[in-house]
């Protein structure tokens, strides 16, 4: 009879270990799926970088690239991380140091990163400043900003970013890439990344006392619609920086 029962007992505990191996399988595959889109994501936003750097069309050149709210992986995508995109640079020897990494939003662990080396100037624009149509003083050439594209989908005018504007601009024969933030959801005439290039572009030109004629760089000067009219409009001035909301 104890002999019976040890039996069973080792049984139990084979099917038992059994379980739990499959568990831990489970669990190392659904890792590296979730590496994988990781690192596929990071492996297209680097790509669009790449793409702005090397661009051989003049002075200037911008690329706008819209990141999903989720990781999605798994049978049919069935397994689903909110995410956190950060960017950050680094000086290193006589090269800037854009780095991509991706974390489970709210916490500390990098699920995947990247770097892309280069030898302009980087500015990146923290995307605080969506919420506010204030200048930009708190919120340009940070070190450092997260995005959280998840909270871009609470409502049609969410502040939140989920996509954001590359520039690159020229002068001097140096090179400066902007990193500007910007949500396809909310509702406004320009739409909100164009808005945002524009409200840049005044902000850098407020910075040379402007008089009223002055108009920012053709680098950020998008063409935009007027809202109620349908008209697409271009060269935007000190003047109308100020009276159409750009700069206040």
């Amino acid at each position: 009879m104890l002999g019976y029962i040890l039996s069973k007992m080792q049984m139990l505990l084979f099917a038992a270990g059994i379980f739990l191996v499959g568990i831990l399988f489970l669990g190392f595959i659904s890792g590296l799926e979730l590496k994988t889109t990781a690192d596929n994501l990071l492996l297209n936003t680097s790509s669009g970088v790449i793409s702005v750097l090397s661009s051989k069309e003049g002075l200037c050149y911008s690329k706008s690239l819209s990141i999903p709210d989720r990781l999605s992986f798994g049978f049919n995508g069935s397994d689903q991380v909110f995410y956190d995109l950060n960017i950050s640079w680094v000086t290193i020897g006589d090269k800037n140091e854009l780095i991509l990494s991706i974390n489970e939003h709210g916490k500390k662990n990098i699920i995947s990163a990247r770097k892309v080396s280069m030898q302009e100037q980087i500015i990146l624009i923290d995307p605080g400043f969506l919420a506010e149509d204030s200048a930009l003083t708190n919120y340009y050439d940070k070190k450092q900003i997260t995005l959280y594209p998840r909270a871009a989908n609470k409502g049609p005018q969410a502040s939140a970013p989920n996509s954001f504007v590359m520039v690159k601009e020229v002068q001097g024969g140096k090179g400066t890439i902007y990193i500007i933030p910007c949500t396809t959801l909310r509702e406004e005439t320009p739409k909100n990344c164009i808005r945002n290039v524009l409200r840049v572009g005044c902000y850098k030109l407020a910075a040379t006392n402007p008089s009223e004629s002055d108009s920012i760089s053709q680098c950020f000067d998008i063409t935009r619609e007027l809202s109620g009219s349908g008209t697409q409009v271009s060269g935007m001035t000190w003047a109308q920086c100020k009276s159409e909301g750009y700069y206040n």
